[in-house]
């Protein structure tokens, strides 16, 4: 494709975009959507102080219990650095 080919695709695409910047919002339609204006009501009952304790408990069980992973995944990563650079160093000599 000659340099003219790129020149006239260049050009296409800068007409295309200012058509499409001459639009307000290019994601608002003239047609108004289906559920637009419409109000889905939804209804929960309150939970009772022991189902607030319960989901409490065991989000509070859930961070120790991750807390836990996360602290033995830190120890087990640096004992196995330790091993290696020992394996290392000890390769060298």
């Amino acid at each position: 494709m000659s340099s003219a080919g790129h020149v006239a695709d260049m050009i296409a695409r800068m007409r295309v975009n200012r058509e499409l910047s001459k639009r307000k919002n290019p994601f608002k339609k003239k047609e108004e959507a289906i559920y637009e204006h419409k109000h889905i009501g939804l209804r929960f009952q309150e939970p009772t102080a022991e189902q607030k304790k319960r989901t409490f408990l065991w989000i509070k069980r859930e961070n120790q219990r991750q807390l836990l992973l996360d602290r033995w995944m830190i120890i087990l990563y640096v004992l196995l650095f330790i091993f290696c650079f020992g394996w290392f160093v000890f390769q060298i000599n």
